[in-house]
């Protein structure tokens, strides 16, 4: 199973649906955009019961086969015969076709401005492929679109009759599409961390990293918007009261009828409350000490002074009990008068749970290890021998490269390194290889994974050779149609020494079926046949000889 298949069973089986929808935006685009991370957050609080009354969130899409390029949900073999009817595309004229070769390898060439990259983005949107960042985009020249971009891919399945399937920019393509694979940039599997440095990647593993960034944002908007209430006290609530031990025992549990409970006050409980404080009043005025320093100064009574102590003690225990029965009463009044910032206490109490749970579920630790157990199974023996394999096919062989182990939070990396480089040396790998290098690595990575996919599905490469040499470029164009021996390959470039180079080979293998397409910047659109190789390397001295089919 490939990293790319495990993701997505993982997404499938184990996460939940928010997070599944989060997973499926990483494979299918570039990047999130903040209005991509903003509807996440508001599937997790709708989740939770966190969204303000008035705010819906969208209803999660979670992740499936036969949503991301390179993983159908059936897997079948898929030749791609031609695509047709394009309208509100770039500069291509309505209706516009191009045919591709049933077999073999097909060349897609076309000067800058012409168009070409018009039908690239189109099997880049309608395939899945991670590259959608790019708008596709009408003739900004001519009229005004009335309809979306639109195609109609002529294919085969299985070695069935040949079906139309119809393409609407904005809409879910059909999954059969997902059986090809294409590859450019935004699919390398050599990436630049924060460290600068290279490493790589098995196709769908930039996932893990990602959603880890994602889901720390997440905790810390969630963070921001939690309440922090602070407990409640008021002097007129004693702790011993009832009042003021339900305060205490105030949790997100407590229910808001259990406050209303609580809060209840009477006229009759203020009458009573009333007399309470004159009956006490009065005791007080009438206190037996004052009594007995009264009878001192009688010298004819002082043997009734036993008798007033006695008084004494009985009225002390009847104001114990009144102090007791009015201390209850007002804290109780207390707790009713201000019901309101305690049942306000209580949401923000409740709030603030919901908001716990939510940051539970942005808990990234079984994220990375599950990064680290996907990106660990999928770099079998078998798939680094196939790297190392490719590197060599592309030219890399000057450069002795190896797979060494790294990993950090989120993410479980197999970091490049140069064989038998001194034990000191503190070069990055980026610091040795250009941008051109790096590029070849990613190939190598694409075509040792399809290679070990088990499937002879289509695949499609936008201008693979850019920023490379004439060395790279030829061992590139050899290898492409050493690829197109098994499945259908194709390639859209704007290098036509490139093109020279995979006709060159093609040539030196009679058995390979070799068509070319050349894309011009003319309302007849697309022509086709072979071009002629003499005709062509004029076109390095600033000529181009192209009949028109």
């Amino acid at each position: 199973m490939t990293a790319l298949d495990s993701i997505i069973t993982w997404a499938e089986s184990y996460l939940p649906d928010w997070q599944s929808d989060a997973v499926c935006r990483l494979l299918v685009q570039d990047v999130l955009t903040d209005d991509d991370r903003q509807n996440l957050l508001l599937m997790l609080k709708d989740l939770h019961g966190l969204l303000p009354n008035g705010i819906t969130a969208p209803k999660p899409q979670p992740l499936q086969k036969g949503m991301v390029s390179g993983a159908p949900k059936s897997k079948a073999n898929v030749v791609l015969k031609a695509v047709k009817s394009l309208q509100s595309i770039n500069k291509i004229p309505n209706g516009s076709a191009l045919p591709i070769g049933h077999q073999g390898l097909t060349a897609i060439y076309g000067e800058n401005g012409t168009g070409k990259s018009g039908y690239a983005r189109v099997l880049k949107r309608a395939c899945r492929a991670r590259d959608t960042q790019e708008r596709i985009l009408p003739n900004v020249y001519g009229p005004a679109a009335s309809t979306p971009a639109k195609a109609t891919f002529k294919l085969s399945v299985n070695a069935g009759p040949d079906q139309e399937i119809e393409w609407e920019d904005g809409k879910a393509s059909d999954e059969v599409l997902t059986n090809i694979t294409v590859f450019d940039s935004k699919c390398a599997r050599v990436i630049v961390d924060e460290k600068n440095e290279a490493i790589y990647l098995p196709y769908g593993a930039h996932v893990f990293e990602e959603l880890v960034s994602l889901l720390n944002w997440i905790r810390q908007q969630i963070e921001t918007e939690k309440p922090k209430p602070e407990s409640l006290q008021w002097s007129d609530i004693a702790p011993t009261t009832k009042p003021g031990i339900f305060l205490v025992g105030l949790t997100h549990e407590t229910k808001e009828t259990e406050v209303e409970g609580t809060a209840a006050w009477t006229n009759d409980d203020a009458k009573k409350l009333e007399k309470l404080t004159k009956h006490l009043a009065e005791l007080y005025s009438n206190d037996p000490i004052k009594q007995a320093a009264k009878l001192r100064s009688f010298k004819e009574r002082v043997t009734n002074l036993k008798a007033y102590v006695d008084q004494r003690a009985a009225s002390l225990s009847e104001r114990g009990k009144l102090k007791i029965e009015k201390t209850e009463l007002l804290a109780r009044r207390c707790f009713t008068n201000n019901r309101t910032k305690i049942l306000a206490y209580l949401v923000d109490l409740k709030t603030a749970h919901k908001c716990d749970q939510a940051n539970a579920a942005t808990n990234t630790a079984a994220i990375t290890r599950k990064g680290k157990n996907v990106v660990s199974e999928a770099l079998t023996p078998q798939l680094k021998d196939a790297i190392q394999s490719e590197l060599e096919s592309l030219g890399t062989d000057h450069l002795p490269l190896n797979l060494k182990p790294s990993g950090s939070r989120g993410e479980t990396l197999h970091q490049l390194e140069l064989k038998g480089a001194s034990p000191g040396c503190k070069v990055n790998l980026t610091d040795v290889l250009s941008e051109g290098e790096q590029r070849v690595v990613a190939l190598a990575g694409f075509l040792a994974e399809v290679g070990l996919g088990q499937h002879s599905c289509p695949i499609v490469l936008d201008d693979p050779v850019s920023s490379l040499d004439h060395r790279y470029r030829t061992k590139i164009a050899a290898r492409l149609v050493s690829e197109s021996q098994k499945r259908q390959v194709i390639i859209f470039t704007h290098d036509i020494a490139f093109l020279l180079d995979l006709q060159e080979k093609a040539g030196e293998l009679s058995e390979i079926h070799f068509t070319t397409q050349t894309v011009l910047l003319k309302q007849v659109g697309v022509t086709t046949g072979r071009p002629r190789v003499c005709d062509h390397r004029s076109r390095l001295t600033g000529f181009l000889l192209c009949g028109v089919a």
